[in-house]
């Protein structure tokens, strides 16, 4: 049996242009030892998705010179 090695808030697919990436669909991206990834279809908390070290668009955006 897998043991998990952690477990994200991830969105399911990314916002789209302009859209708050609060209304996308959360969950948490769960991974294995195993090298197995699953997504777990349970909404974080605004705060846990606030507070997210991954599944950001600030980086990509910013060497593309978006701002927002």
């Amino acid at each position: 049996m897998a043991n998990l090695i952690s477990r994200e808030p991830w969105w399911f697919l990314p916002p789209n242009p302009g859209q708050d990436e609060m209304t996308c669909e959360w969950g948490y991206l769960e991974h294995y030892d195993d090298g197995a990834f699953v997504f777990v279809h349970v909404r974080p908390s605004d705060d846990e998705i606030a507070n997210r070290k991954g599944c950001r668009l600030a980086c990509r955006d910013a060497a593309q010179g978006v701002q927002e």
